[in-house]
């Protein structure tokens, strides 16, 4: 788990990306544990390693933020706020009325898109985010690491996107990170000489391989 991480950490070190000074500290087991006390959720210690590499990213007040990310155009929260928004999350897509009302602040036509499906969804469905999704990267779409069983030797990655009413692509986070380097090989990542992502949506999986969809390998 933490070597596949480091690896990438490594790679983007030697690539120049700025990403890699927007790092936070990781945390300890303690504090993980603490942590997941407080907020009453499940860490599995395949989890709680990701926190205990790095605890997210600060990219303070720099500009284009979305291009600093340990991937492009995504977050990587420090674990409390992982918490929180998994939480924040449930809350929202669990109550249909409450999910509409907040999408219509963000966008003045959400609540006519949205309305019809979720009036009478119950939570279970696929655009019902499980509580137990602790969330990684956000910013989009929304990877999370499964923790349903925090006994559970392994703790899978995925991404849920509520736009499309679906969640795709667990793989473990090995496997995702994988991809992460595929992206940098073919080009369809970069960093450039600033240190910032570029990505070329044409060399997309789904544009090269032609059978795979971009939110189940990546981000």
């Amino acid at each position: 788990m933490t070597a596949a991480l480091a690896g990438w950490e490594d790679r983007l070190r030697g690539l120049g990306s700025v990403a890699v000074d927007c790092l936070r500290p990781g945390i300890s087991c303690e504090q993980a544990d603490a942590l997941a006390a407080e907020f009453e959720g499940g860490l599995p210690g395949e989890a709680a390693a990701i926190w205990m590499w790095h605890d997210g990213c600060d990219h303070g007040d720099a500009p284009m933020p979305g291009l600093r990310g340990l991937v492009p155009h995504r977050f990587f929260l420090p674990l409390r706020q992982a918490f929180a928004q998994a939480l924040e999350l449930y809350e929202m897509t669990s109550e249909p009325t409450r999910y509409v009302e907040h999408l219509a602040d963000r966008h003045e036509h959400a609540a006519t898109l949205r309305a019809s499906p979720l009036d009478s969804e119950q939570p279970g469905h696929a655009s019902w985010y499980r509580p137990w999704w602790l969330v990684v990267l956000t910013g989009g779409g929304t990877t999370f690491v499964d923790c349903a069983d925090p006994d559970s030797p392994e703790a899978p990655i995925g991404v849920w996107d509520p736009h499309d009413d679906l969640y795709v692509g667990t793989l473990t986070l090995p496997e995702r990170v994988w991809w992460w380097h595929w992206a940098l090989d073919t080009g369809h990542w970069w960093v450039d000489d600033d240190g910032l992502w570029g990505y070329d949506h044409t060399t997309s999986p789904e544009a090269v391989l032609g059978d795979i969809a971009f939110r189940h390998v990546l981000p």
